[in-house]
């Protein structure tokens, strides 16, 4: 028998009512554990929040979600609020903030987290503005709890934000290598927190599996070749590849049919097929990515990021900001160009570019944008 989310959630909420033991399922009157891929913190923190505000677990899941988009929100508004000098730098933000609402209306929840791990950014970008010791220490102990429990929710969702803290963390001259070395150990500690409290909980699990000799889980990792392979089905071919989960089971069942999903054996199947398929098909794989490529830079133009290059050409950051901007929107654009290119996969990419054009017009403003354009305005009527 196979369970949907929303009755997982239901038999997982109803378990923990129980027996006390997070991340469980119950069918056939027997406790049992369900691949949950890396979506397992969705799960147990819906779990805790519903059970704490005695709300149905999805009606539980929901609001949860909901909480953490209005944290995200808010949060980055503060930032850019204090960031701005200028009564005009405040319509900016709301305008940049309006739109990111746009493609969150209807994303998967899980998705959100990829939104909420960027939080961290405009953290680290006020606490550069404030010049403040204390305040960078207590932005990189905050951006390690929310890296952390993103990523416990979905794996390697902070990575663009991770990214951009490593390399302003490195190149910034803002700071010495002392206060560098304090903020990364706050930044540890508040990242191993999250850690800590999800392990805890997997662990009492599975000393509860053991004690009712129930056999532990195989695996609770999402695939990864799997969805590389499906990812060229993105354009109709003549090879048979659909971004559908069939398509690529059966092309290994053909290879091996001992090669079940979503086991070991299977990843590798996989693997080798993607291999064979980059090296005897390599005109139809450049195509789809450069397809896909071509999808990513459309979502830069339609989120501000033509206007944070035309005002940085002539504003220009420091380059250790500019280049932690470019290398975070890289990392959030691979998901889309590794599978498909569609809102739910490019969220960090397009959270990353609004974010990028709110700080870029705001530095521009402080740096005498305003004025620039009314010499413009001037001249043009000259």
């Amino acid at each position: 028998m196979s369970l949907g989310r929303a009755e997982r959630l239901q038999t997982m909420y109803e378990c923990f009512q129980s027996v006390g033991v997070h991340c469980l399922i119950r069918q056939q009157e027997s406790y049992q554990v369900l691949g949950c891929g890396d979506d397992l913190g969705y799960f147990l923190y819906s779990t805790i929040f519903s059970y704490y505000l005695n709300l149905d677990p999805l009606v539980g899941a929901n609001a949860f979600f909901h909480a953490i988009t209005l944290v995200g929100f808010l949060g980055m508004g503060i930032c850019f609020f204090k960031i701005a000098k200028r009564k005009i730098g405040f319509l900016v933000v709301l305008i940049g903030l309006a739109r990111m609402c746009m493609p969150l209306i209807k994303l998967n929840s899980v998705y959100i987290v990829y939104f909420f791990s960027c939080l961290f950014i405009p953290l680290i970008l006020l606490a550069n503005v404030k010049k403040s010791k204390r305040i960078f220490i207590g932005m990189s102990f905050l951006g390690g709890l929310i890296c952390s429990f993103s990523n416990n929710i979905r794996i390697l969702s902070a990575l663009p934000a991770l990214v951009f803290y490593v390399i302003y963390l490195i190149f910034s001259d803002q700071w010495t290598k002392k206060n560098k070395l304090f903020a990364l150990f706050f930044f540890i500690i508040g990242y191993l927190l999250p850690v800590y409290h999800f392990n805890y909980e997997i662990q009492r699990r599975n000393v509860f599996l053991k004690q009712n000799n129930i056999s532990l889980p195989n695996r609770e990792s999402h695939v990864f070749w799997h969805n590389i392979y499906t990812g060229f089905g993105f354009l109709q071919n003549e090879y048979g590849i659909e971004w559908k989960d069939e398509c690529a089971i059966k092309a290994a069942l053909a290879v091996n049919p001992q090669a079940e999903y979503p086991y070991k054996l299977y990843e590798q199947t996989i693997k080798n097929l993607l291999f064979k398929l980059c090296k005897e098909k390599r005109y139809f794989v450049l195509t789809t990515i450069f397809a896909k490529l071509g999808v990513v830079f459309y979502y830069f133009l339609i989120y501000f990021g033509w206007l944070a290059v035309l005002v940085s050409w002539f504003f220009p950051k420091p380059w250790y900001i500019e280049l932690a901007f470019w290398s975070a929107m890289g990392v959030a654009a691979l998901p889309g160009i590794m599978t498909i290119p569609v809102t739910a996969y490019l969220i960090g990419f397009i959270t990353c570019t609004v974010l990028y054009g709110i700080y870029s017009i705001l530095y521009a403003f402080n740096r005498g944008l305003l004025n620039f354009l009314r010499y413009i305005a001037g001249f043009s009527r000259s």
